[in-house]
């Protein structure tokens, strides 16, 4: 009778783990996901960075009106970046030379005329001008006047 006793007993305490194992759970849906907290001043600063970096790129207008901090951002990303597109560097030109070799060229090509805007902008050019007019020599001898045609 004993075995009888834990044969039942062991029976009831499978079943009533099985069962409870069975019941249904009351499924409760995730907690809904916390929106991500933005910082508006860090993305105005990247904008406005990106914006000086990338001509033709425009601002985002609305953010700009509506958050101060983005628009903050903006202005000091916009200020303190620096264009990735360098400026060409203007060239050096030193206009006295410039204004001897023409002066020098018109003196040896009879016809050419000087660089009336250049001469009449920069001094340097025009005193270039007139010392490489003085100092060079033609280039064309003058033709040796024509001998008489013997008459026949």
């Amino acid at each position: 009778m004993r075995i009888w006793s834990f044969i039942a007993l062991g029976t009831a305490l499978f079943v009533s783990l099985h069962l409870t194992g069975c019941a249904p759970v009351p499924v409760q849906p995730p907690p809904p996901k916390p929106k991500p907290v933005v910082n508006y001043y860090h993305q105005g600063y990247d904008d406005g960075c990106w914006t000086k970096r990338h001509p033709g790129v425009k601002k985002n207008q609305h953010l700009y009106n509506k958050y101060y901090s983005y628009r903050n951002g903006w202005n000091k990303g916009y200020n303190s970046c620096k264009p990735l597109v360098k400026p060409k560097p203007k060239p050096v030109v030193n206009y006295y030379h410039k204004g001897y070799d023409d002066g020098c060229w018109t003196k040896r090509h009879p016809g050419v005329r000087k660089n009336q805007m250049l001469y009449n902008k920069y001094p340097s050019y025009r005193n270039g001008w007139h010392k490489g007019y003085n100092s060079c020599k033609p280039l064309v001898k003058p033709l040796p006047k024509p001998k008489p045609l013997p008459k026949i």
